[in-house]
């Protein structure tokens, strides 16, 4: 009888440290999951990043290359105050990353120079093809309008 009764909580111990042992492997596979999910979240904004700066040396040669880039939208477009920063980007969120050139030749000559270097395609506004509306004058003085 010491016997069985000694068997028993050996079993029973041994229960208790594998059912420990689960819960700390549980533990660490979830661990693991985390780390796992940021380790690719960290790759995905590295290649972002990358992609950006990219972007970033793709106008800095256009304008090297050709005298009428000017540069992407949202370097050109400030607005004066930062209240207004959102109302800018939702109005321009088509254009707010395209680069702004003097000419469609221009536009035209940049295109050539992505396409032969094999880099990203972009979007160029030229200047002497966009149509602007002329602000009504008495508009211009309206102040606090809501």
């Amino acid at each position: 009888k010491v016997d069985l009764n000694r068997i028993d909580e050996t079993v029973t111990r041994v229960r208790e440290e594998h059912g420990g042992l689960e819960e700390e492997e549980r533990h660490l596979r979830e661990m693991y999951d985390g780390l796992d999910r940021n380790l690719s979240e960290m790759q995905v904004d590295g290649r972002e990043e990358d992609r950006m700066q990219k972007r970033v040396e793709n106008v800095e040669k256009l304008k090297a290359l050709c005298p009428g880039v000017h540069g992407r939208m949202y370097e050109l477009c400030k607005p004066r105050h930062e209240k207004y920063k959102l109302a800018l980007t939702k109005t321009l969120i088509s254009y707010i990353d395209a680069i702004v050139v003097d000419s469609d030749e221009t536009a035209a000559t940049c295109v050539k120079h992505l396409k032969d270097q094999q880099l990203d395609v972009e979007m160029f506004l030229p200047l002497n093809t966009l149509r602007v509306t002329p602000i009504d004058r008495k508009l211009r003085h309206l102040h606090n309008a809501k």
